[in-house]
């Protein structure tokens, strides 16, 4: 049996895939995302102004502090709207699922990226959780296994990228950090911030923004 079929008698598993749960839960999903990525989106624009008001009064690590956590949500919210996406094409598409056995090829990066992500989001979003076992009820558990491993390598790439549990580069903290000082008008009075935002800026990684080093 293909593992991109679907799991027939629901041996391996409590249950057994139901079309009304999925479609269900992916419509909470949908509603449940909506709602955070109009709150975090609020959110970080409000940190922005704290970590301007850091960088006004010359607290240059706890602005870091605060930028590298901003970033981590910005990038979260940039996932959740491409899983939103997703979750809403095969809410569109449960007619589909439901009819065939095997995975449509349509929906294959949905599915897949789908399942790679809950555990990144399932917390906040908590319908995934039952989304991501309807999808394997429906396909097999070893084909959600390939799928959180990406060993079919069709998990959407800018999602991993923006889940990342990487911490965010220097370069590119000092390039968020640059963006706001421009945003809101800000002259450093900085010393090594200030010194790799010129670094950056020569590296071509920050363009058509303005320094004042301190002379202390």
């Amino acid at each position: 049996m293909s593992l991109w079929s679907c799991h027939s008698g629901g041996n391996m598993f409590k249950g057994s895939f139901k079309t009304h749960r999925l479609s269900s839960s992916l419509k909470g999903a949908i509603k449940q995302m909506e709602q955070l990525i109009r709150s975090k989106s609020e959110m970080v624009e409000n940190t922005k102004k704290e970590i301007a008001m850091y960088l006004k009064a010359n607290m240059i690590a706890r602005a870091q502090i605060r930028a590298e956590y901003i970033i981590r949500e910005h990038n979260l919210v940039e996932a959740m709207e491409i899983i939103q996406m997703y979750c809403d094409l095969l809410y569109k598409k449960i007619g589909l699922i439901e009819t065939k056995t095997e995975l449509d090829p349509e929906l294959s990066e949905a599915v897949c990226t789908v399942i790679w992500a809950a555990p990144h989001m399932q917390t906040e979003v908590s319908e995934l959780k039952t989304v991501v076992s309807q999808l394997c009820y429906k396909y097999s558990k070893e084909f959600g296994s390939l799928c959180r491993s990406n060993k079919l390598e069709t998990v959407n790439e800018k999602v991993m990228q923006k889940l990342s549990t990487k911490a965010p580069s220097k370069e590119l903290l000092d390039k968020y950090l640059s963006n706001l000082t421009k945003q809101f008008n800000i002259w450093y009075e900085s010393t090594e911030l200030t010194e790799r935002l010129i670094r950056a800026a020569t590296a071509g990684f920050l363009t058509g923004t303005q320094y004042r080093v301190s002379s202390g």
